[in-house]
């Protein structure tokens, strides 16, 4: 939430998706995350997400039913609290308030 707190929600969103779903630093800015990826209208509970080697597409799962009680659970919470914070600037996710790729060697 450093970054949340800093004002730089792109920053805590690129470390996000680079943890969470296992994607590259330079992959999180170049458009290989997109809103349209994150719980679409096709797949709400879903993100898609590519797989950097193969270049192949998968939907990987933000919720379960819990069986015992039979809610929906979020499996990345804190996760989607950070990317709840994040401006939709552009198709892609992570854009600075220039609207600026993401670098990952920089802090904006």
């Amino acid at each position: 939430m450093g970054a949340i707190e800093a004002n730089r929600p792109e920053c805590g969103a690129a470390v996000v998706i680079c943890f969470e779903w296992l994607q590259r630093p330079e992959n999180a800015g170049k458009g290989h995350i997109t809103w349209t990826d994150y719980r679409s209208k096709d797949a709400p509970d879903k993100i898609r997400i590519i797989h950097h080697k193969t270049g192949e597409f998968v939907y990987h799962p933000l919720e379960h039913i819990d069986p015992n009680t039979g809610e929906s659970v979020r499996l990345y919470a804190d996760a989607e609290e950070i990317l709840s914070h994040l401006p939709r600037r552009r198709v892609s996710m992570i854009f600075d308030p220039q609207c600026q790729s993401y670098k990952a060697n920089r802090f904006w």
